[in-house]
This record gives structure tokens, C-alpha cells and sequence, in this order.
């Protein structure tokens, strides 16, 4: 009676007799003699099921500690005026998901709708500044050549 094919004299063979990097022989937990070939493709399927239920997981896991980040995350970033209003200040302590953090920030003011126009005038007049600062230094440059053409005509008549 032959003796049996032993796992690593089976791998052995398979791994001499395939030089091919997209097949990777597996064990089943079948006799030696029936194996099943994975294609890398399989393989990346079987990793990203894996690597979606790790995300899963670590969502899972982050989800209380982000829900309990959320109001002081507001506080700083998109409110921060509610230090001095006590009561939005207590509600926003006591909102205990993300939707209730939400309803408890104030609503942005109506100035925010005119910004562009706002922006608009505000860049104008900068730029009438601007050109009011310029024309003012090319008159001073005219004064002080004048100043000194007077002090020139002052000296040579006093010399």
C-alpha cells in the first residue's frame, strides 16, 4: 500500500510544478488530493471583505467617543460666540447625538446671505483707497519738488 501524499510534500509539488504568481494553492480541509487554486482576485475580495468589517468595527467602536466630541467640536469650530450665551450653552451640554448638536447651534445671521455683495463694496473701496493713497504720494512727490525748487531759488537769492 503507497503511502499517503503528506501536506508539505503535496505543497512542495504544487509550489514546483506552478511558477505562475496568480494562482496560490490552498488546503482544504478535504483529502490532499482535492485542492482549490484562489486567483489573486479572490484573494482581494476576501481582503477587502476583511478590511470592510475591520471599518465597520472601528466605526462601531469610535461612534460613542465621536458622538460625545460633537458639542465641543461645534463649540470651537462653528460657534465659538456661544461661550457668553449660557442657555444655548447648557442645551448644547445636555444634546446627546449629532441632529440634536445641530439643532442647538444657532442659525447663521442673514448678513451671511449678503456676503458677495458685501465683499463687493468692501473690495471697491479698497481699491479707491488705494488709488486716493496713490494719488496723494504722487502730489506729496510734486510738493517736495516744489519745496525744494523754492529752497534752491531761496539759497541762490540769499548767496
Amino acid at each position: 500500500m503507497p503511502a499517503a501524499p503528506t501536506a508539505a510534500a503535496s505543497s512542495a509539488t504544487l509550489h514546483n510544478g506552478t511558477q505562475s504568481s496568480t494562482l496560490v494553492p490552498v488546503s482544504s480541509p478535504a483529502p490532499a488530493e482535492t485542492s482549490e487554486e484562489l486567483t489573486v482576485d479572490s484573494l482581494r475580495d476576501l481582503l477587502a471583505d476583511s478590511a470592510d468589517a475591520t471599518v465597520g468595527s472601528v466605526r462601531t467602536a469610535l461612534l460613542p467617543y465621536l458622538t460625545l466630541m460633537a458639542p465641543y467640536q461645534v463649540q470651537l469650530s462653528i460657534s465659538p460666540p456661544l461661550q457668553g450665551d449660557i442657555r444655548t450653552q447648557r442645551r448644547l451640554n445636555d444634546a446627546l447625538g449629532f441632529d440634536q448638536v445641530l439643532a442647538v447651534v444657532p442659525p447663521l445671521s442673514d448678513t451671511l446671505q449678503n456676503l458677495p455683495h458685501a465683499v463687493g463694496e468692501l473690495t471697491a473701496q479698497l481699491e479707491i483707497s488705494r488709488e486716493e493713497g496713490a494719488a496723494a504720494k504722487r502730489g506729496l512727490v510734486s510738493f517736495q519738488l516744489r519745496v525744494k525748487s523754492m529752497e534752491t531759488l531761496l539759497n541762490k537769492s540769499t548767496a
